[in-house]
């Protein structure tokens, strides 16, 4: 029933939290400044309309969690309510942490290669340039190596064999 999973959860009974301020339940969450942000949300509240924000808190004493509250409003009895969820999302913003953390240092690698390197999508877009590239042939970014080589055809024969060689799942572009 209602009465004990609100105190599993909460430590108070569901009569008990009835009226409460979202903020109450979560003492150890979230931080002042969150906190100043939720409840600035959660004023303005109107119904139809749904927000969310991502706050830092601590869980058990343990800082570095992030959640996201998704905060909605509706009417009931003629009152604006807040219907209010909380998702833990601190795993996922560690792995996206570590995966900017990743593409930084592969960047950087590509980066300080001494020649020139570019790469494409499969529509032929260009969607990487070192910096040694974009010196010697201008910003490529987001134009076609097709159109942008065209008057080098050995050059393109090259492109179209590696193209052909990533269709067929070759890496080996001989």
């Amino acid at each position: 029933d209602a009465n004990s999973e609100a105190l599993e959860f909460f430590g108070k009974t569901a009569n008990d939290v009835k009226g409460a301020s979202f903020l109450s339940l979560f003492p150890d969450m979230p931080s002042d400044n969150a906190k100043a942000v939720l409840e600035r949300k959660l004023r303005d509240i109107q119904p139809g309309v749904k927000t969310s924000v991502c706050v830092k808190f601590e869980r058990g004493g343990e800082a570095g969690h992030t959640a996201e509250v998704r905060i909605g409003g509706v009417t009931l009895e003629g009152r604006i309510l807040a219907q209010v969820s909380l998702n833990d999302i601190s795993d996922r913003v560690r792995a996206e942490e570590s995966l900017r953390r990743e593409q930084s240092r592969v960047l950087s690698i590509i980066d300080t290669v001494p020649f020139d390197f570019w790469a494409c999508d499969a529509s032929g877009t260009f969607i990487l340039q070192n910096s040694r590239s974009v010196a010697s042939q201008g910003p490529m970014i987001g134009r076609n190596v097709f159109a942008a080589y065209a008057g080098t055809p050995g050059y393109l024969a090259d492109v179209r064999r590696a193209d052909g060689a990533r269709k067929k799942g070759d890496a080996s572009f001989r």
